[in-house]
């Protein structure tokens, strides 16, 4: 029982820097935004920037389920999405031809990409974000 307590209390504090992680990513998102030229459709988004990070983290989102993943790509977007139209709200099937009810049509392209392929490759884009995603190098 005494085990079972351990693992549970290790789990607790798990859960506790995880928020407090989410919190603190979420602050430093919004200061990123504040320096980004507002003017342009998406300006939130770095296409590029996302790319590289999903690269450099590949191994360990490589270890991630595709809800997982999901959850990742919500919190990327949630983040970024400061106001209305300044982040593609890919949960949304923003860059589907047709609404998509499967968990690879809302998962951010990019790292979908980079993680499962097959499942991109899948992906009904629509014309606007092929073209977006093709000149980020998706």
């Amino acid at each position: 029982m005494k085990e079972l307590e351990s693992m549970r209390e290790s789990l607790s504090k798990l859960s506790q820097d995880l928020l407090k992680s989410i919190l603190k990513r979420k602050e430093i998102v919004k200061d990123i935004q504040q320096l980004k030229d507002q003017s342009e459709k998406f300006y939130a988004f770095d296409g590029e920037q996302e790319r590289k990070l999903f690269v450099k983290f590949k191994n360990a989102l490589s270890q991630l389920s595709l809800k997982e993943l999901l959850a990742y790509s919500l919190l990327i977007e949630d983040h970024a999405c400061v106001e209305v139209g300044a982040y593609p709200q890919w949960s949304q099937g923003i860059h589907l031809e047709s609404n998509q009810t499967s968990l690879s049509g809302m998962v951010n392209p990019i790292l979908l990409a980079t993680i499962y392929k097959d499942e991109y490759d899948k992906l009904p884009l629509n014309d606007e974000f092929k073209k977006l995603l093709e000149s980020e190098g998706g």
